[in-house]
C-alpha cells in the first residue's frame, strides 16, 4: 500500500508522536521494573518497528542496540509463523541478531482492526541468565554455553495467554526468577502502552495515515543524514584499535576499520581484524552494527532521529569468524561493553581522518562490568551488577566530560542507598580521580572511583579492558590513565590481579571476597586534544585549584613549575597525629604541618623504581626463594617487620604488573657475613605456613635487580646509579630496613643525586620504635616524601599508562 502524501505540519506531529510513545514505553519500563539494572540504571532500549521489522522510531536507549533491533524483529518474524494479537515473543540469541544473552528482548505485534501494523520491541539487561558466574560477565568463559541460558525466538504469550512452559524454563535456569520475571513484566506491559498509543493514532488517522506518518519519519532522517555527509568529503581511511587480552594470557588482538566515504553512502570494511578468540571478547555483528551507527551519527549530526532511515545509507562488511563477526560457541557477553567500545574508537579514529576536528580523543570506554553474588546473613541469596561513568575525550574547543558513561552507554548512576538496603554492601566513596585526564590544549574528562565494601562473603565476576593503557590523545594530546580494579584486604590496597594471581587485569570469574574486603572500581580519564603548552595558563590553576590536576601534575604535563605547590595537601594522616613521628613534636609543630607549611612537597616523579633495602637476610639472587622465618629474627624487629614485609611483597607485585623496576639490595661484610654481621640458618618454609606465600611473593623474579652492597647506601660502591640512568628512573619509592640506618642512607644519596624520594612508612621497619619514628621525621623534613603503601600503590597503578607513553 502506498502511503497518501502529507504535509510537512502533520508529518513532523506524527513523527514526534511515535517518538513520544517510544518515551512513555521507558518511563513505564522504569516505573514497573523489579531491578535496579532497569529500574534506575535504565539499561534497556524501546523501539517501534513497522510490520516488516523496519525501525521507525527510538528513543534515547543504550546506544549499544542502536539499529540492530530491527533485525532481531525481522529474525522473530521469519520464524514466527502466523502471528496473532497478543502475541509476545521473547529472545536474546547473540547469534540471531541478539546482543548478549542478558539482554532479554520481549517483543509484541501490534493490531488494528485485525491488521498487523508493526512490533513494540524492549531490550534490556537481565540482571542474570545463569551461566557459570552470577549475573554473568565471566571473565573466564571460552564458550557462549557457558555464559548464560541462550533463548531463541520463541511465544511467552500466544494469543494472550500466558506460555507457563515457557516462563517456567526461563525462571528455573536463573539465580534471581522473582526479578527476573518482574522485569519481562514490566517490558510486557512497555509493549502494551505502545500498542495502545498506535491504535488511537489510527483511530484518528487512520492505518493509510500511520504508514504516510512512518514514510514522513525515514524520509526526514535520511535527509538529515545527507545533509551532514555533504559536510564531509568523499575519501577513504584505514583505522585500527585493540582488544588488550582475552582473560588468558594472549593478547593484544586487533580491530581493524576502512571507512569508505561515497557521496551519500557510507561503507565500513572490517577486513584484517583478528580472528575470533575463546575468550569473552567477541563482538556480535549486532553490536559491531550499533557501535558503526552510534560513532557515525556522533560526527555527522548528533540529533539525526534514528531509524531505518539512517541505517539504509550504512553498508557494514565484517569477515565469518572474525572478531568483531563471531560464529558459534565463541564466547560473547562482554560485546555490549568493551568490544563494542573498541569497535566505535576505531571507527572514530577513521572518521578523524575524513572529519578533521569534528572527532574527541579517546575516552576511557569501559563500564568495568562487575557483578557481585552470594547469599546474605538472612539467608537470601543477592546479585548485584555494576558498570561506571569515566572520563570522555576532550575536543578542539571544549574540555572532555567527567563521570560521563561513552558513547556505547547512556545509562545513569544506581541508587546507592538502594543498594544498601538491598544488598550486603556499603559504599565508601564515589569521586573524581586527580590527575586522571589527559593533558592537552583541552583536557580530557576526569575518571571515577568507586569503593564498595562488602559484608558477606561475594563471588565476583567481571569483564573490562583496557587496564593497561589509557584513552588515547588526539592532536598532540596526552593520553589519560587507564582504567583499573583494586582489592583493598587487611588495610592493603593492590591491584585485583595481584591479590587473586590473575593473568588479566581486567577478565575474572568466581572470585571470593571476604567480608570487609573493599572494591574499587576506577574509570580511566579521557584523552587530551592539543599540545599542552598550549593550555592557558588560567585553565590550569582552574584545574589545580578544584582539585582535577595536582601541584605536581600541573608542573609535570604543563610546564607550570610555579603551581607545583598549589592545591597540594599534606600526606594523609599529618593532621591527625597518627603519623608516628608525630610524637615526637609539638602540638604547635604538628599544626604547621597539617597547614603544609614545613617538610618536603608531596611530590614524585613519572617513572619510579621500587628499591627493597635489606628486606630479608639472604636475598641471593634468582635461583633461590627467600626462605628466612624473619618474625623470629633475633634483632627484635618481630612482628612489625613482618607485616612491612608482607605489604612489601604486595607492592613488589603491583611494581611488576605496571612495569616498575623491582631493584633489591642486600647488605654484606667483606666474608660474606649476612645483615647485622651474624649469618642465620632457617629451615624452609612448607606449604602450609602462611608467611609462605608472602616470602615467595618477596623473592626477586626475573627482570628484578639484586645488588649486594658492604656499606648503609645503596649508591655507594654499587652500580646503582648506571642501572636508574639506563631507565631513566627519576623516582625512588624506598622500603625495607633499618629505617635509621640503610634506608635513611639510601634516601639521603638519592635526593642528593637529584631523584624525587617516596618512603614507604609501613613497608620500612627498624630495631626500635623510636629510632623508626625519628627516622621517618628526618627524612621527610628534608629529603623526600614519606607515604604509605596503598598511597604508593595509587601512584604506581595511576602513573602506569603515562610511563607507556613517555
Amino acid at each position: 500500500m502506498t502511503a497518501p502524501a502529507i504535509d510537512a505540519f502533520s508529518a513532523e506531529i506524527l513523527r514526534s508522536y511515535l517518538v513520544s510513545t517510544v518515551r512513555e514505553m521507558v518511563a513505564t519500563t522504569t516505573r514497573t521494573a523489579y531491578s535496579t539494572c532497569f529500574a534506575h540504571g535504565e539499561d534497556f532500549t524501546c523501539a517501534l518497528l513497522d510490520a516488516q521489522g523496519r525501525m521507525i522510531a527510538q528513543d534515547q536507549g543504550v546506544p549499544v542496540h542502536a539499529g540492530s533491533l530491527g533485525h532481531a524483529v525481522q529474525h522473530i518474524i521469519g520464524g514466527a509463523g502466523d502471528i496473532a494479537e497478543g502475541d509476545v515473543f521473547v529472545h536474546n540469541d547473540p547469534y540471531n541478531w541478539g546482543t548478549h544473552q542478558a539482554d532479554g528482548l520481549v517483543c509484541r505485534p501490534i493490531f488494528a482492526d485485525g491488521t498487523l501494523l508493526g512490533f513494540a520491541a524492549n531490550r534490556g539487561h537481565w540482571s542474570d541468565v545463569g551461566g557459570m558466574a552470577p549475573g554473568g560477565w565471566s571473565g573466564a568463559a571460552t564458550d557462549v554455553i557457558q555464559e548464560g541460558l541462550m533463548v531463541p525466538a520463541v511465544r511467552l504469550m500466544r494469543a494472550g495467554v500466558l506460555q507457563d512452559d515457557i516462563r517456567r524454563l526461563l525462571e528455573r535456569n536463573v539465580r534471581l526468577p522473582v526479578q527476573l520475571w518482574g522485569d519481562i513484566s514490566a517490558q510486557i506491559a512497555s509493549n502494551i502502552v505502545a500498542e495502545r498509543r498506535v491504535r488511537a493514532l489510527v483511530s484518528r488517522h487512520g492505518a493509510a495515515g500511520f504508514e504516510a506518518a512512518i514514510d514522513a519519519a525515514l524520509a526526514y532522517s535520511r535527509r538529515r543524514l545527507a545533509a551532514g555527509l555533504e559536510r564531509i568529503g568523499d575519501g577513504r581511511a584505514i583505522a585500527a584499535d585493540f582488544i588488550e587480552d582475552d582473560a588468558s594470557g594472549n593478547g593484544p588482538y586487533e580491530i581493524r576499520v576502512a571507512v569508505e566515504k561515497r557521496g551519500a553512502r557510507m561503507r565500513f570494511d572490517f577486513s584484517g581484524t583478528a580472528e575470533q578468540v575463546a575468550g569473552p571478547v567477541n563482538c556480535t555483528l549486532a553490536c559491531t552494527g550499533a557501535a558503526v551507527v552510534t560513532a557515525l551519527i556522533a560526527v555527522v549530526d548528533p540529533d539525526i532521529p534514528l531509524n531505518q532511515g539512517v541505517l539504509d545509507s550504512i553498508e557494514i562488511t565484517a569477515p565469518e569468524g572474525c572478531l568483531v563477526n563471531p560464529v558459534f560457541p565463541a564466547p560473547t557477553f562482554g560485546t555490549t561493553a568493551d568490544p563494542a567500545d573498541r569497535v566505535i574508537e576505531t571507527v572514530l579514529r577513521a572518521l578523524g581522518q575524513l572529519a578533521p576536528g569534528r572527532v574527541l580523543a579517546g575516552s576511557y570506554s569501559t563500564g568495568n562490568n562487575v557483578t557481585g553474588g552470594g547469599v546474605g546473613a538472612d539467608g537470601r541469596p543477592f546479585l548485584w551488577y555494576s558498570y561506571q561513568s569515566g572520563g570522555c575525550g576532550a575536543r578542539p574547543d571544549k574540555d572532555g566530560n567527567s563521570a560521563e558513561w561513552h558513547l556505547m552507554a547512556n545509562s545513569k548512576n544506581e541508587s546507592m542507598e538502594v543498594w544498601e538496603a538491598r544488598y550486603p554492601v556499603e559504599f565508601l566513596s564515589y569521586e573524581l580521580v586527580q590527575d586522571s585526564a589527559g593533558a592537552g590544549r583541552r583536557r580530557g574528562g576526569l575518571g571515577t572511583e568507586r569503593r564498595l565494601r562488602v559484608l558477606s562473603p561475594t563471588s565476583l565476576s567481571g569483564t573490562a579492558d583496557h587496564h593497561r593503557h589509557g584513552a588515547h590523545g588526539l592532536d598532540g594530546g596526552r593520553p589519560g590513565i587507564p582504567n583499573r580494579f583494586l582489592i583493598v584486604r587487611d588495610g592493603v590496597e593492590l591491584p585485583i590481579e595481584a591479590v587473586f594471581d590473575l593473568s588479566s587485569p581486567s577478565k575474572f570469574a568466581n572470585l571470593r571476597l571476604r567480608p570487609g574486603d573493599v572494591f574499587v572500581s576506577r574509570q580511566g580519564g579521557g584523552g587530551g586534544y592539543g599540545d599542552p603548552a598550549e593550555r592557558p595558563p588560567s585553565a590550569v590553576r582552574a584545574d589545580v585549584e578544584a582539585g582535577y590536576v595536582s601541584g605536581a601534575a600541573a608542573a609535570a604535563d604543563y610546564d607550570r613549575p610555579g603551581l607545583a605547590s598549589a592545591g597540594v595537601a599534606a600526606p594523609e594522616g599529618f593532621d591527625a597525629g597518627s603519623a608516628p613521628w608525630t610524637k615526637l613534636i609539638s602540638s604547635e609543630e604538628r599544626s604547621v604541618i597539617a597547614r603544609g607549611r614545613y617538610g618536603m612537597e608531596s611530590s614524585l616523579g613519572r617513572r619510579p623504581a621500587l628499591v627493597l633495602i635489606d628486606v630479608q637476610p639472604s636475598v641471593v639472587g634468582l635461583d633461590r626463594p627467600i626462605l628466612e622465618q624473619i618474625e623470629e629474627y633475633p634483632s627484635g624487629i618481630g612482628a612489625v617487620a613482618h607485616r612491612a614485609v608482607a605489604i612489601l611483597a604486595r607492592l613488589a607485585s603491583t611494581a611488576r604488573v605496571v612495569g616498575v623496576p623491582v631493584i633489591y639490595t642486600r647488605l654484606v661484610t667483606r666474608d660474606g657475613v649476612g645483615m647485622y654481621g651474624e649469618r642465620i640458618d632457617r629451615e624452609p618454609m612448607d606449604d602450609s605456613d602462611p608467611r609462605g606465600h608472602i616470602v615467595r611473593e618477596l623473592a626477586p623474579q626475573p627482570g628484578d635487580v639484586v645488588l649486594e652492597k658492604h656499606m648503609p647506601s645503596a649508591f655507594f660502591g654499587t652500580p646503582l646509579s648506571l642501572v636508574l640512568s639506563r631507565r631513566q628512573i627519576d623516582t625512588l619509592l624506598i622500603g625495607g630496613g633499618s629505617t635509621s640506618g640503610c634506608v635513611r642512607a639510601t634516601a639521603v644519596d638519592a635526593s642528593s643525586h637529584g631523584y624525587h624520594v617516596g618512603i614507604i612508612e609501613d613497608g620500612t621497619f627498624d630495631r626500635m620504635g623510636l629510632s623508626h619514628a625519628a627516622s621517618l621525621l628526618d627524612i621527610w623534613m628534608k629529603y623526600g616524601t614519606v607515604l604509605r603503601a596503598g598511597e604508593a600503590s595509587r601512584y604506581l597503578t595511576t602513573l602506569d599508562n603515562r610511563r607507556d607513553s613517555a
